[in-house]
């Protein structure tokens, strides 16, 4: 015979109480016809609009590019990109261009426009040497850039009824992200002072990264291209060039470091003093000079042939300032490594370095290799240790001359236990209102689980008149508990509503 019996459990730990939760729902008056009224003609109020967004992506171009735009929202005083996308996603076509089309009147509003790749995407080989990602192409042949391929550019506040042109190429990308590591974020002003950086760091005409992308292997867009776009193209040249080197798998690759480097420190290296692979303008600017120069011996128009041989000479000043200015800067090097630290569950830890160097340092701290958001200081501080933070933890020092790493330590979070008593009272009644005597009751069956569909641990209790049980070992995290009587015929009845508790 079973018994379905009612059961109140009474202590959980600081006596935990099984509660009813009451859902209070209010309810307001209909409106009358006067409001149908109103909603009508506002709706009919409402004016349909599109704007839109043309653009063109070189990194070489990108044929196939699946091009998305995210809106740009204000979150605790700073500007960030929403994480939908507004809107599906478009491609490129053979040449690179392409047209979002927005719904609703977007006057005013800015965006970020992203251009990855897939299995359908290409991209132009611009390096006169070849690109050699992940297959070879020579320099105007199409390759696949892999799926890590990214490139941006957020856009100037939109207007409708005329065109709003954009460019995407590796130095939109690179002014985004400066500005959205800045405290601004992605505003206006951020950009625009993100935007004199790169042109300022890469020694480009002004005005130049927002300026229409030309295709460096095509010779009619190299004779039409001005001066600020021949110059964009040849340094964009030259990430591919860098690209083929053996620090690097692909030009993809070269992207997200740069990205990495720009967040941390907002500028490139002067120099790579060979510590750890790096992207360093020393580097770029030699290779510049070198497409330079080798597209200068392909060339067939005068005057794009005077342009490059005066862009050779530009790049050759560009190269000799940094190596000048590099010879006055003290690498950086690392007096003192961190130690490895072993804590309990919820304790502190504890990391730090010390580091010499000349000029402004930068800070990364890595776990298991990868970069921690928002941890650039020589001191690394986890207040509360989680089993989550356990792993190998090093710290990335940079100043203009390059990088070096510590070495990686690691941090051990021992999971700490708990017990937990639970009590309940000897119920006396039947689901059915009728008594229960203490000798049906053979014990209580308790289940529990960390999650309310996965109550899968279980424990006996055996004895009518035991109320209480402590459940041992339990680490942290969420639990839930129900009981059940076991009658005297061995049957289990229905469980109870189940409770729960936070250790």
């Amino acid at each position: 015979m079973t018994h379905n019996t009612k059961f109140t459990i009474k202590s959980l730990m600081q006596q935990c109480v099984l509660a009813t939760t009451v859902l209070l729902v209010a309810c307001g008056s209909g409106g009358g016809q006067g409001d149908e009224e109103s909603a009508v003609q506002a709706q009919a109020a409402v004016k349909t609009t599109t704007t839109y967004i043309d653009g063109r992506a070189v990194k070489g171009v990108v044929v196939n590019g699946r091009v998305q735009v995210y809106s740009i929202i204000e979150q605790n005083g700073k500007s960030i990109k929403q994480s939908e996308a507004f809107g599906d996603a478009v491609r490129t076509d053979s040449n690179g261009v392409f047209r979002v089309a927005l719904e609703g009147d977007q006057r005013g509003n800015s965006f970020v426009v992203e251009i990855t790749a897939d299995s359908e995407t290409t991209m132009k080989c611009e390096a006169l040497s070849g690109c050699q990602d992940l297959q070879f192409a020579a320099f105007g042949e199409t390759f696949s850039p892999g799926s890590d391929f990214l490139i941006s550019t957020v856009t100037q506040p939109l207007t409708l009824g005329q065109v709003n042109e954009v460019s995407v190429t590796a130095f939109t990308h690179m002014a985004r992200v400066i500005a959205e590591a800045s405290q601004a974020g992605l505003s206006e002003d951020a950009i625009e002072s993100a935007v004199v950086s790169v042109e300022e760091m890469l020694d480009l005409p002004a005005g130049s990264v927002f300026e229409q992308a030309s295709d460096l292997t095509n010779s009619e867009e190299r004779a039409a291209a001005s001066d600020a776009q021949l110059a964009v193209s040849l340094v964009s040249s030259a990430l591919h060039e860098l690209a083929n080197e053996a620090d690097w798998d692909s030009v993809a690759e070269v992207l997200v470091h740069i990205s990495g480097r720009l967040t941390e420190s907002g500028e490139l290296a002067l120099t790579n003093m060979g510590a750890t692979r790096d992207v360093a303008l020393d580097d770029l600017f030699y290779q510049s000079q070198e497409a330079a120069e080798a597209l200068i011996l392909i060339e067939s128009n005068e005057q794009t042939k005077a342009n490059l041989q005066q862009f050779s000479a530009n790049l050759n000043e560009s190269y000799d300032e940094v190596v000048t200015e590099s010879q006055s800067i003290t690498p950086v090097q690392i007096t003192s490594q961190p130690v490895a630290v072993s804590v309990d569950e919820g304790e502190g830890a504890v990391f730090s370095v010390g580091v010499i160097g000349s000029g402004p340092l930068s800070f990364q701290w890595l776990k298991n290799g990868e970069s921690v958001v928002g941890e650039n200081q020589a001191t690394l501080t986890i207040n509360a240790a989680g089993l989550a933070d356990a792993g190998s933890y090093s710290l990335k020092v940079s100043n203009a001359v390059g990088s070096v790493v510590s070495l990686a330590v690691a941090l051990t979070v021992s999971e700490v236990t708990r017990d937990i008593s639970l009590s309940w009272d000897i119920p006396t009644e039947r689901e059915d209102g009728s008594s229960l005597e203490l000798f049906e009751i053979n014990g209580y069956a308790i289940k529990y689980g960390s999650s309310e569909d996965q109550m899968t641990d279980s424990v006996t209790v055996t004895g009518a008149a035991v109320t209480e049980r402590v459940i041992s070992a339990l680490g942290s995290g969420r639990y839930y508990f129900a009981i059940a009587t076991i009658d005297s015929d061995n049957i289990q009845g229905r469980f109870s509503d189940t409770i729960t508790v936070d250790i």
